[in-house]
């Protein structure tokens, strides 16, 4: 977020595996921090006039700069002043810079002067030599009134190419006047010269009043604006261009080509409540704003943001900043407790916005979602300048975030003290003239750096790559300063002098680099836009992109460095350049530069990758699922982790009419009835609207499955029904079809339950060997009893009467846990059906048919959230192996054995209610998730004992509670979060856990199958979740996995995605199908349509 407006009112925001680096554990840091000394750079940037007033405390920073101002092939810097003169410092060599601030003529404040912000190298006239842009924020003043004052306008220094500069912003158009915050160039409709986009936000106004943003236009000092280069004068093509005229206060600006097409898509990051925008070039100099289109969300408050390439599959991912600190205690004390009305109201009027960083992964230029939390980088502070860059030459990139805030704006104790319990009334006049500022707590946080481990895993190498500056620090950039083959840190710290980090890498890693400078064929001379693609002998590609400027405010040095690992040369680079042209430069040598140039080289096309997708989508049935969205679980129990009100939808095939071709059912949401599709002799599908009747309205439709319960030849459906909104609505039920699809309810035969529960799940088998089939009814929940275990229910089947299992076969039944899916096979061979279980809460269980009972079992290590189970053979030993879906990692909870996620459920204020607390580790901290405002709400008496933000953030999983508190309490442990595999050992079963990008959702369907045809069962996995808690949002980060089996039980994965497949919605259900010879997958998604394939 920032906080700048100097003279004017400011409002305030409320509110970490894959290839080892070979590095000695002997050798120093890979940074090492430059004395100003050794570098010569005697500068500090002065970043408020005002240090203690609220403006003044929140306000300041500003960008850097590296680029070669006079072409001799050494990287200078040009850092940002604030409320003092910018600094211009000529690179000598050896990393030792010379100031020639004054001698270049750059003389860009004096008192009385508007602040200064960003600053830009860029080639503005093509010439060959970098100018210098400088923004200001130029305009304050009485918005009621519309007075204003002008305090300067942006500056503009053209290079005369002998290390002087002349200002000419009004004669190219760039004398604008407002509150520019940064300035991004690129060539939008490729035309060979570099256009711009500017933020010219930072509006103040009633920030926490939703309606204010995108309901009212800007003032004209306070807009977005499009400037496109018309013969070397920028020209105002703003609503032309279809840039919105709304009410925001943006950022950062990054660019990139998003979905490939050649031109350059813009996202710009908002602060405070107002959603971020993404425009996509229509490619005919105007944009589309499709922001909902390609996000699903975004930060709360938006900061510094970055595109690159992370997993190189050639459509660069997104980076977004916000400021969620980065320790238990500071997230305690410092996030703003929104209430869900807050999220709510936010989703309804802007979009879905979180209060942490995101990166959100490009899957194929159609969409794009976070995987922030999956990634280990959704924490980190006042996140300010961030961006990509290859710190160790290992050929992936890792991520630098920088970031700094002189005092805790958002320390909950002070906001509580001085303003209320109302946050808004820190955007009060009145009342910041009265709070004492001065005692607001300031802490210093250190910069971090994230290592690339592959597969979007990153690890905080912050310390262990020497970053130990501790500095409040806004504009950061990097650039090989010592032509060393290696990039170095910049950064422009507030009130401090910059920090430079000398890299070692070369001297450490010995890993290779490859330098590109790029020449294109217009007057965008540097090639920025330019897209740039490594190959290696072994396969191996690796993307990037020339932009202008990364992260916040500040410009790298506008050539590429790529990382070559142990490679001694690229076997070829492709330029993919802005004009349209690719040119292909084969075996270019590592450890040197090399100058590409546009002109001269060929136009290479390169052969069209052959594709046979395996599914194609065909439109089998047509089903839109109809999710009640009106009830929300989490205002009536508060502190439960997530939502058990949008369960299904659920699949169910079999010969429901008995004309022996197998039928569809699909499951109803509350209060709507399933529907059934019966096949036709052509393959062609009959519906049947309104095809049960559950025996109480209002009921969710939940476990279902076709089979002949009384054995006279003709199958029943069998169906649960549940509601977590009315607890008082549960049932069950047998429904018969006849053969015009017309259906019967049947008396239950004997299946009586004495509690109201929901039952998830429904598995039969002959277990008792006479002949009939029996049935296991897997209980998830009580609702509205969330932490209370429901029970489970085995019935044995006597010619179609059941009556409830004895204790010889449910003695250990009673009680598993919430239980979600539930199967008969048989694991050990014996020709009897086990059963085999898995829930939320509970371990994989499963239970030995002794032929005149069951013996338990659970496999050690797998306490977890389990959402489904599947039963197959993956190694090809004749044995059935287990595959059960999770959790997953891309949400905020980590779980092992020594650091378990734990449930502790008990009445802790003995008013009668159930109070489920959960407790995660958040490195060796082992504290509640729930904020300390949700907490005294559910249980107001401890709004005494926690009336403090930092007694709550103090308190443990030990202390939190008294003995005589937590008594009575009942505790249950998970250890285990991601989808894993189970081979079957000869009657134990060892665990594997199944790929890395697996675990980037929850998995709640999984279905095996040899979709390859090469005689090994391959798993296609898919899932999604809006079930999540209101702070954390939706889990959607997947588009499905396809892992191909290879037999020994082992596995490659893929994106559904790469084989015909979109199961990017909510996922709950896949099942396969024959239709006249030809197999059919189903897809049952909530809250949207069904989903057919044919597998070809």
């Amino acid at each position: 977020m920032i906080k700048r407006m100097c003279y004017c009112f400011a409002a305030i925001l409320l509110s970490a595996c894959g290839k080892e680096n070979t590095v000695q554990q002997d050798m120093p840091a890979l940074f090492s921090l430059l004395s100003a000394d050794q570098t010569g750079i005697h500068f500090k940037q002065n970043s408020s006039l005002h240090p203690n007033d609220v403006a003044g405390i929140s306000s300041g920073g500003g960008g850097v700069a590296a680029g070669d101002i006079n072409n001799d092939g050494l990287p200078d810097l040009l850092f940002s002043g604030g409320v003092q003169n910018s600094g211009l410092f000529l690179n000598e060599g050896d990393l030792h810079f010379k100031d020639i601030t004054k001698s270049a003529g750059i003389k860009d404040f004096e008192e009385g002067d508007a602040y200064t912000e960003c600053v830009n190298f860029v080639d503005i006239n093509g010439d060959g030599f970098l100018d210098i842009y400088i923004t200001k924020l130029g305009i304050a003043g009485d918005f009621k009134t519309g007075q204003f004052t002008d305090f300067g306008a942006n500056l503009l220094y053209v290079n005369n190419g002998d290390l002087t500069f002349t200002e000419k912003a009004r004669e190219y158009g760039l004398d604008l006047i407002g509150q520019t915050i940064a300035a991004q160039f690129f060539d939008y409709d490729n035309d060979g010269d570099l256009d711009v986009y500017l933020i010219q936000g930072s509006e103040p106004g009633s920030t926490f009043n939703f309606i204010y943003y995108e309901k009212k236009p800007a003032f004209k000092w306070f807009r977005d604006m499009m400037l496109e280069n018309q013969d070397g004068r920028f020209v105002d093509v703003t609503d032309r261009a279809g840039i919105l005229n709304q009410r925001n206060i943006g950022l950062s600006i990054s660019i990139s080509d998003v979905n490939n097409d050649g031109f350059q898509d813009i996202y710009v990051a908002n602060d405070f409540f107002g959603r971020d925008y993404f425009y996509l070039n229509n490619g005919d100099k105007t944009f589309r704003e499709a922001f909902k289109t390609y996000f699903s969300k975004s930060p709360m408050s938006s900061m510094g943001s970055d595109f690159g390439d992370v997993d190189d599959d050639g459509y660069e991912d997104l980076f977004v900043g916000e400021m969620m600190p980065a320790t238990y205690q500071r997230q305690k004390t410092n996030l703003v407790p929104f209430s869900i009305q807050v999220y709510e109201q936010c989703a309804r009027e802007q979009a879905p916005q979180y209060t942490r960083n995101m990166l959100s992964r490009n899957f194929g230029g159609k969409r794009l979602r976070d995987l922030g939390f999956f990634a280990g980088v959704y924490a980190t502070e006042w996140s300010w300048s961030s961006f990509f860059f290859d710190a160790d030459l290992d050929g992936s990139k890792d991520l630098f975030i920088a970031n700094g805030i002189r005092r805790d704006m958002t320390n909950m104790d002070y906001v509580k003290s001085n303003f209320g319990e109302s946050y808004t009334e820190m955007a009060n006049p009145v009342k910041q003239k009265e709070a004492n500022l001065v005692n607001i707590p300031s802490v210093t946080t250190p910069n971090f750096i994230f290592k690339n481990g592959g597969d979007f895993q990153f690890s905080d190498v912050s310390k262990d790559w020497g970053l130990t500056d501790k500095v409040h620090t806004r504009g950061a950039t990097y650039a090989d300063l010592d032509n060393d083959g290696d990039l170095e840190l910049i950064w422009n710290n507030l009130d401090a002098p910059p920090s430079i980090y000398k890299n070692l890498a070369r001297e450490k890693t010995g890993n290779h680099y490859l330098k590109l400078r790029l020449k294109a064929a217009g007057r965008n001379t540097f090639g920025i836009g330019a897209r740039v693609e490594i190959r290696n002998g072994h396969g191996e590609k690796r993307f990037f992109a020339l932009r202008n400027q990364r992260g916040f405010q500040s410009t790298p040095e506008p050539v590429i460095l790529a990382g070559l690992d142990r490679a001694a040369a690229a076997d070829s680079v492709i330029v993919y350049w802005p004009s349209g042209k690719t040119t292909l430069h084969p075996g270019l040598a590592a450890d040197q530069t090399h100058l590409l140039e546009e002109s001269g080289s060929d136009d290479w096309t390169p052969a069209p990758a052959a594709v046979q997708p395996l599914f194609s989508a065909e439109n089998l049935i047509q089903y839109v699922h109809p999710e009640n969205h009106d009830y929300v679980d989490f205002k009536n129990e508060r502190l439960i982790p997530r939502t058990y009100s949008k369960m299904g939808p659920y699949i169910a095939t079999g010969d429901l009419n008995n004309d022996r071709r197998t039928d569809i059912y699909i499951t109803g949401a509350g209060g709507k009835t399933g529907t059934a599709w019966f096949q036709t002799a052509s393959g062609a599908f009959s519906k049947r609207e309104y095809a049960t009747r559950p025996p109480v309205a209002n009921l969710e439709e939940y476990a279902t499955s076709i089979f002949d319960y009384d054995g006279d030849g003709h199958n029943e459906l069998f169906l649960t029904y549940g509601s977590n909104e009315n607890g008082a609505l549960i049932g069950k039920g047998f429904y018969r079809f006849d053969a015009g699809g017309q259906s019967t309810i049947l008396p239950l035969p004997g299946m009586t339950t004495d509690q109201l529960i929901i039952f998830a799940t429904a598995a039969h088998a002959d277990i008792d060997g006479d002949g009939d089939l029996d049935i296991f009814l897997g209980g998830l929940l009580k609702p509205g009893e969330f932490g209370n275990m429901p029970r489970s229910y085995l019935f044995l089947n006597d010619k179609g009467q059941y009556t409830e299992a004895g204790a010889s076969w449910a003695k250990d039944l009673a009680n598993p846990g919430m239980v979600r899916k539930a199967v008969f096979a048989d694991i050990n061979g014996d020709q009897r059906p086990d059963l085999i279980l898995a829930g939320e809460w509970m371990g994989i269980q499963y239970y030995i048919n002794e032929g005149n009972g069951f013996s338990k079992q659970e496999i050690s290590g797998t306490k977890g959230l389990w959402n489904t189970l599947e039963v197959f053979d993956a190694d090809g030993d004749g044995d059935l192996d287990l595959v059960a879906g999770n959790l997953g990692k891309n949400q905020l909870w980590r779980a092992s054995a020594s650091k378990p996620l734990t449930l502790l459920a008990g009445d802790f204020d003995k008013n009668g209610s159930l109070d489920p607390l959960i407790f995660y580790y958040q490195g060796d901290t082992r504290g509640v998730f729930s904020n300390r405002d949700l907490f005294v709400s559910q249980m107001p008496l401890m709004n005494k004992k926690y009336w403090n933000f930092s007694d709550f953030a103090n308190a443990s999983y030990n202390n939190i509670l008294t003995p005589e508190e937590r008594a009575d309490a009942k505790t249950y442990d998970a250890e285990e979060l991601e989808t894993c595999l189970f081979i079957n050992d000869g009657g134990t079963f060892s665990l594997r856990r199944l790929p890395a990008m697996a675990q980037t959702s929850d998995c709640e369907a999984i279905l095996p199958f040899d979709f390859n045809k090469d005689g090994h069962v391959d798993l296609l996995l898919a899932g999604n979740s809006n079930q999540m808690h209101y702070e954390s949002g939706n889990m959607d980060a997947s588009e499905g996995w396809l892992l191909i089996g290879k037999g020994d039980g082992s596995f490659t994965a893929h994106d559904a995605g790469e084989y015909g497949l979109d199961l990017s919605g909510f996922v709950r259900d896949l099942d396969m199908i024959g239709v006249n010879g030809a197999n059919f997958l189903i897809v049952a998604n909530n809250s949207s349509a069904v989903q057919t394939y044919r597998l070809r």
